[in-house]
């Protein structure tokens, strides 16, 4: 490393602004945000507690993604009985996402330079991010890893250890299969042109190498996890769970905004995609050879049928972060070869595009802080009403996971939150829940919103008790 920016001061900068911008935009885990409405955080946080209980995810309860994000969660929780301990490893997390940031920088600008716009490249997560401790925030230490080794890969001055990095694409491919499949897209994308690269230059052998390298180690990363599910039974569910469901979900009708605001506000969260693309356009235009783009062209065009059709959450593009980074050096690259205006515009528009959205997040996350959980208090009220010795066979249907989380409530049956959207997907889960209700194992239902595949059981089954805010119900059993 250059002199100028010794090693530690690397990692101290980077860990410092990772806990900063943890605290103002981890809302679900930062100590300085309390109440707030926990989405999917709220559910990877609660079964993470449920493992540590014995509760074992899959085989008892129901969810979509892999294994590895609910291992950390209950890890957290393990370490110190609350979000606490999430908020620790998410720091961990987000220091080596920076220290990576700034080394993909630096192969192509002096340190100072680098160490500067790694910061910007952290600070720009907070248009996507969405309260963290998501899977794809996860993922950001491998895939800077990744786009690290594939940046190496296009500069002839850098030695590229094919093996070496085929073990680092393994992992993140075996990463993204324990958590979402979809997050490594982006590096799949960038793989294939880097493929079809060796293949059109005749070098068969190192491709074959590098793809039986990185199978293989994907596999050894997967191995345990999958013997692990064997051992406990719960296997067959997690194909189901993580993947068929998914696919069901994906084919499932878009129901993204499609008015201006909502345009605008889905084209600001994937802010990392279009930045790549519009700086690929321009290493076309100024003569940039088509090997160099062709890898990020890969990156930014392979996931964003998954942004569509995947409803268009921002969290999604968390995943685009190291763009950000790319698209930096590609700008970097472009002045190195006489095209100084440009790359100096592009980084300068880069820069202070992240930091009008630096303001505007700010400001957000400040009306967030300020937002409590509604319906908790009612839902509390009305839970109060089933005796303690009868709460184990109590659902609670179409809620978020944020009564589990702050009431502390244990499931009666594995689909725990968001029942309407899984039955409207998957029939097999319809039925199941319409099975549950009928027998005598659920004595109580609390209900939130409308509940169309299950009204009739609730209307020849159960009666009710007493209604509440929020369109909130609680039913007992005849």
């Amino acid at each position: 490393m250059n002199g100028n920016v010794k090693k530690p001061m690397v990692w101290m900068g980077s860990g410092l602004l990772s806990l900063l911008f943890l605290l103002f935009f981890s809302y679900t885990t930062s100590c300085l945000f309390h109440g707030q409405s926990l989405a999917d955080s709220g559910l990877f946080m609660t079964i993470g507690r449920w493992w540590t209980e014995g509760i074992v995810p899959y085989r008892d309860i129901f969810d979509t993604k892999g294994p590895l994000i609910y291992l950390l969660n209950a890890i957290g929780w393990w370490l110190t009985g609350g979000r606490t301990g999430i908020f620790i490893l998410q720091w961990v997390n987000l220091t080596v996402t920076g220290v990576l940031a700034y080394h993909l920088l630096l192969t192509q600008m002096p340190p100072r330079k680098a160490l500067a716009l790694a910061a910007v490249t952290l600070l720009a997560l907070c248009i996507p991010f969405e309260g963290g401790n998501s899977v794809e925030e996860w993922m950001l230490p491998m895939l800077f890893a990744s786009f690290y080794g594939l940046l190496r890969l296009t500069d002839k001055h850098y030695d590229y250890r094919p093996k070496m990095w085929a073990v680092v694409y393994g992992l993140t491919i075996g990463v993204a299969l324990l958590t979402r499949i979809t997050d490594a897209l982006g590096l799949c994308g960038a793989l294939l042109v880097a493929y079809a690269y060796r293949l059109c230059h005749g070098q068969r052998r190192l491709l074959v190498t590098e793809i039986s390298v990185t199978l293989l180690t994907t596999v050894a990363l997967c191995l345990p996890f999958l013997v692990m599910m064997v051992l406990n039974g719960s296997i067959a569910n997690y194909f189901y769970d993580a993947f068929h469901f998914n696919f069901l979900y994906v084919a499932y009708p878009s129901t993204l905004d499609m008015s201006l605001f909502g345009i605008a506000s889905w084209l600001k969260g994937f802010f990392g995609c279009w930045l790549l693309l519009l700086v690929v356009m321009v290493m076309m235009i100024v003569g940039q050879p088509c090997w160099c783009y062709g890898l990020w062209l890969g990156a930014t065009l392979m996931p964003l049928p998954w942004f569509v059709m995947g409803q268009g959450y921002h969290h999604y593009a968390i995943i685009c972060a190291p763009y950000v980074a790319l698209a930096l050096v590609e700008c970097c690259r472009i002045g190195r070869e006489g095209h100084e205006c440009v790359s100096k515009m592009g980084q300068r528009l880069i820069v202070a595009t992240v930091m009008i959205c630096l303001v505007f997040e700010l400001h957000s996350s400040w009306k967030i802080s300020r937002e409590r959980c509604r319906e908790l208090p009612t839902m509390a009220d009305l839970i109060q009403r089933v005796p303690n010795d009868e709460r184990r066979q109590m659902l609670i249907y179409g809620s978020s996971p944020d009564v589990y989380y702050y009431l502390r409530i244990h499931p009666v049956c594995p689909f725990v939150c968001y029942q309407e959207m899984a039955c409207e997907r998957d029939a097999y889960i319809a039925h199941q829940l319409q099975q549950l209700l009928s027998s005598s194992e659920v004595r109580w239902v609390l209900v939130e919103y409308d509940a169309p595949h299950i009204e009739h059981l609730l209307n020849a089954h159960y009666h009710l008790v007493a209604r509440g805010a929020y369109m909130l119900r609680l039913y007992k059993r005849l």
